[in-house]
C-alpha cells in the first residue's frame, strides 16, 4: 500500500478562541457532519455547534487530549486535523478499523485488525496480529497477543498474563487486568518491570480498564457494569450497574464520555455526584 503525505494549512474561525473557555472536548454529530463542542463544566454544560467536516467523512477519531482529530475522507484518504490551530495533513490510505492515540496524543496509530496491519501515521505498515494495541509517545508499540502474551516493539517480551488479560497505560506505567488480578508495571532503563500486583477473586474478565488516578482504576465488563477499584485498600465501588459500552477520556482530568444506550458524562473523581446528563436534545450518535 503506497502512502503520499500531503501537508496543508487551514485557518478556521473556531480555532484558538473557541477553546479558551472551559471545555471538555468534542462530539461527532453524524447527521450534521460536524464536531460539536462540550463547552463549560457540569452544571453549566453546553453542546455548541463547532466544526463543519468535509463532505463524505465516514468516521472520526478524537485524541484523548481533545486537540487532534483523524477524519476518514472519501477516496481512501485520512486527514489529521489540529482542533486548536486548524492545521491539517492528509495521507492516502484505506480507512483503518481503529485509530490509536498515544496517552498524550503525540503519536497516531492506524490499525486494521482483520488484516493484521498496523502503522504509525505516515509510516509503512507492518504485519501485526494482536487482540489489543497501545502506542507510546516515543513510538513504542505495545501489543497483547491472543494467548495473553504482552510484547513491545522495543523490548520484545514483557510478560504472559492469560487469555482474559487486557491492559491500559498512562504516561509512566502499564496496568494489566486479568481474571483475579491487577498488575502494575513501570519502565526502568528501557524495560517494563512489575511494581505491584493485587490478587482479588472479585476481579472478573473485563472489557476495558482506565487509570483514574495513581490510586484508583475504572473497570468495565461485558455487561456494561462500571466499577472503581482502589489499589491501596482493595475496595470497589459500583458506578453504573449496566449499560456502559465504552469510556472515552475527555480533556479535563477525571472526566469521561460514557458511551452506551445514551451518552453520559462521567466525572469519576467526584465522590458526591458521579454522572452528569449531557444536553440530550442536541447530542446525536
Amino acid at each position: 500500500m503506497h502512502r503520499i503525505l500531503i501537508l496543508s494549512i487551514t485557518v478556521s474561525a473556531f480555532a484558538a478562541s473557541e477553546m479558551e473557555s472551559p471545555s471538555l472536548g468534542w462530539l461527532w454529530d453524524q447527521p450534521t457532519n460536524s464536531l460539536r463542542r462540550l463547552a463549560g463544566l457540569p452544571g453549566a454544560l453546553r453542546n455548541e455547534p463547532g466544526i463543519q467536516l468535509p463532505e463524505g467523512t465516514s468516521a472520526v477519531w478524537i485524541s484523548p487530549t481533545q486537540d487532534v482529530a483523524v477524519l476518514a475522507l472519501s477516496g481512501d484518504r485520512l486527514e489529521r486535523r489540529n482542533l486548536i490551530t486548524g492545521e491539517s495533513s492528509t495521507i492516502d490510505t484505506s480507512k483503518p478499523e481503529q485509530v490509536i492515540f498515544s496517552f498524550n496524543g503525540k503519536q497516531i496509530g492506524l490499525w486494521s485488525k482483520s488484516k493484521s496491519s498496523f502503522s504509525i501515521w505516515g509510516e509503512t505498515p507492518i504485519d501485526l496480529s494482536a487482540k489489543a494495541i497501545a502506542l507510546r509517545d516515543d513510538g513504542e508499540i505495545l501489543f497483547l497477543e491472543s494467548d495473553g502474551v504482552l510484547r513491545s516493539s522495543k523490548s520484545a517480551w514483557i510478560g504472559s498474563y492469560g487469555t482474559d488479560a487486557i491492559f491500559t497505560q498512562s504516561d509512566t506505567r502499564l496496568t494489566i487486568a486479568t481474571l483475579g488480578a491487577f498488575i502494575t508495571l513501570e519502565q526502568n532503563a528501557g524495560k517494563w518491570l512489575q511494581r505491584s500486583r493485587r490478587d482479588d477473586e472479585r476481579i472478573p474478565s473485563l472489557s476495558q480498564i482506565e487509570l483514574e488516578s495513581a490510586a484508583s482504576l475504572l473497570s468495565l465488563d461485558s455487561q456494561g457494569q462500571l466499577l472503581r477499584w482502589n489499589f491501596d485498600s482493595g475496595a470497589s465501588e459500583l458506578l453504573a450497574e449496566r449499560g456502559i459500552e465504552k469510556l472515552q477520556r475527555l480533556r479535563q482530568p477525571g472526566f469521561y464520555l460514557a458511551e452506551g444506550e445514551s451518552p453520559q458524562l462521567l466525572f469519576a473523581l467526584s465522590e458526591s455526584q458521579k454522572f452528569y446528563t449531557l444536553p440530550v436534545l442536541e447530542v446525536r450518535q
